[in-house]
């Protein structure tokens, strides 16, 4: 599971630049859902949402791109590392 930490870095570059953000804030930095709603002037349940869409695109990402897999209880059992992105940035 900790190895797995090897794929977020690069999937969260190839989300898109909002899903990226909330994940790296509130799931990263651990800022709160309602200091994101306040920063994004969005409502509550606004940043719940965005936040839950978010992850779940994120989680469908893995799967695809690290080939992670689950076991039984839904908790990661296994998936393919990629090697970092090593694209220029411009």
């Amino acid at each position: 599971m900790d190895d797995l930490s090897q794929c977020l870095p690069r999937a969260l570059t190839e989300l898109s630049p909002a899903d990226s953000e909330v994940i790296r804030l509130c799931d990263i930095e651990g800022i709160s859902q309602a200091e994101y709603a306040r920063l994004k002037g969005l409502s509550p349940a606004g940043a719940k949402s965005r936040i839950q869409r978010a992850r779940k695109r994120l989680k469908l990402h893995l799967k695809a791109a690290c080939q992670v897999r689950y076991d039984e209880n839904g908790k990661v059992c296994c998936f393919t590392p990629r090697p970092p992105d090593s694209t220029p940035k411009p």
